[in-house]
């Protein structure tokens, strides 16, 4: 599979050790694990991603991401979300937009959407009427 379409851009921050402030990082995803792994080296992340604040700053298939919380702080399962995305057919994006518009309102009391629920939202598409 091709992942050269990048479809979600995310900022990432992490706080300055020593002298308050923040580093701040761009990516791309999907991205490839050497992308992941500079963007955290330019946040001064590594050895503490657990610290680094991710935003969604834009989504070009789902735009509602930008709009929402998600459950994780996990550069992996957003980069694998991605990767599902761009792997969609143009049969199954509307079945896709149907099914997590259901996803998007059963978000919990504080906004957040469980990332595991949109990824398994991109799975058995087809067999949707």
């Amino acid at each position: 599979m091709n992942y050269n379409r990048k479809i979600m851009r995310l900022e990432l921050s992490a706080e300055k050790a020593l002298n308050g402030g923040y580093y701040y990082a761009e990516l791309l995803l999907p991205a490839a694990d050497y992308e992941i792994k500079d963007a955290m080296h330019r946040t001064r992340a590594v050895g503490r991603e657990n610290t680094v604040e991710v935003s969604i700053l834009e989504c070009d298939i789902l735009p509602e991401l930008q709009d929402i919380r998600l459950d994780t702080f996990s550069l992996d399962e957003l980069n694998f979300f991605a990767k599902r995305l761009v792997s969609l057919t143009d049969e199954e994006m509307p079945v896709f937009y149907a099914v997590t518009d259901e996803v998007f309102r059963a978000a919990d009391n504080d906004g957040l959407v469980s990332i595991k629920d949109l990824i398994n939202c991109t799975y058995g598409l087809d067999t949707v009427p």
